[in-house]
């Protein structure tokens, strides 16, 4: 825009009445029936400013001695700073663009994870030879290794509960215990695949129990699962008994006689069960006495794969089915020091007496009731775990040892659930 010939026109009588400058003239529209393709193209800030500037400049000079600007001038010099506005909005823009480009290219590459997989897929993958793979930049990504190769190497081990007061081992050191046990699994043939199992060594617990080490989590089963082959062997004070699998029958006629060896032997035969692996059988609740003509027989078995069939598929009595179940146990209680998991003739700890809290067994105490009905066993523990007194008439030790309201208890018994043995 040429601002110069705005203030260039004739002002007439300046001295008296100085006329404004003309008003600035439109552009000339495009001629008719032609349309410009040519790129529109935005003036920078920085010459729009420079327009601005001589616009003002000439407006100031002698041109302009009334130093008056008419409405179409003002106008035009709003559109103009309009103009600048609008330009310094889109370079500030551009920048913004600019400067978070730059930042993208600054970022180093990373590798998105992989999709998780899924079942089908990773049982197919470690059925194949999976070789490392090279990435875009020429480096070998190792393979993860599986928990069985992870394992391999791993040492494992097993516990075996000695009973209260054992001594005889005492004397013996861990070499020989060693291999008297060696000795022991070659005599009665311990192999798994046709490889002879071996233990690497022991170590005394300080409850006197034996942890026994060997290299891998098979050998480990197998001697923890056959322990009483084998630990009697080992001396005779130490004698086991083998892991059992309960199971529950229902609606079993009242006419069958679990105590009956005749009967066991017959359910064994009807359905291909060694009659041997069945350690006890026992009615659940007293049916007979309550004149019932059926009720739920409970089966302790010798073999876990034994015990999942019945759970899946039942067992014929009389050549009639009747389903079985897995039976959950309940988890004993100790009579001497009143914790879960044992009986009072494997309990290695300290007795408590629950009728007045003190460091003896209840059937020794004097008092021929208790003298408060409060628990012993939690009373016991906010003792060893509080610096403070513990006060004993606090109503959370309002319950018996053996109340199933008992919190410890309810924290056990759930702890113990977790790890028992289910199909």
């Amino acid at each position: 825009m040429d601002y110069s010939r705005i203030f260039n026109q004739s002002t007439g009588n300046k001295s008296l009445n100085p006329m404004p400058p003309p008003p600035i003239p439109d552009p000339p529209p495009l001629p008719t029936g032609q349309v410009s393709h040519e790129p529109q193209t935005t003036d920078s800030p920085l010459k729009i400013l420079s327009e601005i500037t001589k616009f003002l400049n000439e407006a100031l000079s002698p041109k302009n001695p009334a130093r008056i600007l008419n409405e179409n001038q003002i106008q035009a010099l709003l559109d103009q700073t309009i103009k600048l506005k609008s330009a310094m909005n889109i370079e500030l823009h551009l920048e913004k663009i600019t400067e978070r480009l730059e930042r993208l290219e600054r970022r180093p590459l990373t590798v998105s994870p992989p999709t998780p997989l899924t079942w089908p897929s990773a049982t197919t993958t470690n059925n194949k030879k999976t070789n490392p793979t090279i990435n875009k930049q020429g480096k070998s990504t190792p393979t993860i290794p599986s928990n069985a190769q992870i394992n391999e190497f791993k040492k494992s081990s097993l516990v075996i509960r000695t009973p209260p007061g054992f001594v005889a081992l005492d004397s013996a050191t861990a070499t020989d215990i060693t291999t008297k046990i060696n000795k022991i699994l070659i005599s009665i043939d311990a192999k798994i695949d046709s490889h002879q199992i071996e233990i690497d060594g022991i170590a005394r617990l300080p409850s006197k129990d034996l942890k026994i080490y060997t290299s891998s989590r098979s050998n480990a089963r197998w001697l923890l699962n056959n322990k009483h082959k084998w630990t009697d062997l080992l001396c005779t004070e130490l004698k086991t008994f083998p892991n059992q699998y309960p199971v529950i029958l229902h609606a079993i006629p009242t006419n069958f006689n679990p105590t009956d060896t005749a009967h066991l032997q017959e359910l064994g035969t009807q359905n291909q069960i060694d009659p041997n692996l069945i350690q006890s059988a026992r009615w659940l609740g007293n049916p007979i006495e309550k004149g019932k003509k059926n009720g739920s027989l409970v089966l302790q078995l010798l073999d876990k794969d034994i015990a999942l069939k019945i759970e899946q598929s039942g067992l014929f009595l009389q050549n009639e089915l009747y389903r079985g179940a897995h039976y959950e146990r309940s988890i004993p209680q100790c009579f001497n020091c009143w914790k879960l998991g044992h009986t009072s003739q494997w309990c290695k700890n300290s007795p408590l007496c629950h009728k007045c809290h003190g460091n003896h067994t209840s059937s020794a105490c004097d008092l021929s009731t208790p003298s408060s009905s409060t628990c012993c066993v939690c009373i016991s523990h906010d003792k060893s775990v509080s610096k403070k007194a513990v006060n004993t008439l606090d109503e959370k030790f309002s319950h018996s040892p053996w109340s199933d309201t008992c919190p410890l208890m309810k924290q056990e018994i759930q702890s113990r659930k977790r790890r028992r043995w289910k199909p």
